[in-house]
């Protein structure tokens, strides 16, 4: 099972009211070897997040106000998944994490960072494909 902290903040937050503080409140640690930096591991990170997720807001004990974050929570974890998969070089679920994230919250700067990605690979690509075509 993966990301056990992820379930406790959530259930935290479904129970009693929690407060936003500006600033740094706490650091993980990150190392080579940690779930979060395993390019294998990273899929089911996200799956296992959305699954937490849709369990918490189906609860019945779930207060109603909270039941409307859905788009606004995936939004968010897909974000966070797009981030997370675009520093271990998953480019791939980057793109598709990006691209759903867009979806259910369209904000300009998931738009701009959708537009570098494109740019910044389609010259990796194009390159590739002149080494190729005339070497």
């Amino acid at each position: 099972r993966t990301c056990p902290d992820f379930e406790m903040w959530v259930r935290l937050g479904a129970r009693y009211p929690m407060k936003h503080e500006f600033g740094v409140v706490c650091k993980y640690r990150y190392h080579k070897g940690s779930e979060g930096q395993r390019p294998d591991v990273i899929p089911k990170m996200v799956a296992a997040k959305k699954s937490v997720i849709d369990k918490t807001l189906a609860d019945p004990k779930t207060p109603e106000h909270m039941k409307l974050l859905r788009t606004r929570a995936y939004a968010g974890l897909y974000h966070w998944g797009a981030n997370v998969a675009g520093s271990v070089g998953l480019y791939k679920y980057e793109l598709n994490y990006l691209i759903k994230s867009s979806y259910y919250l369209p904000q300009l700067h998931k738009f701009i960072r959708l537009y570098r990605f494109f740019i910044r690979h389609s010259i990796g690509y194009t390159k590739l494909y002149f080494r190729k075509a005339f070497l």
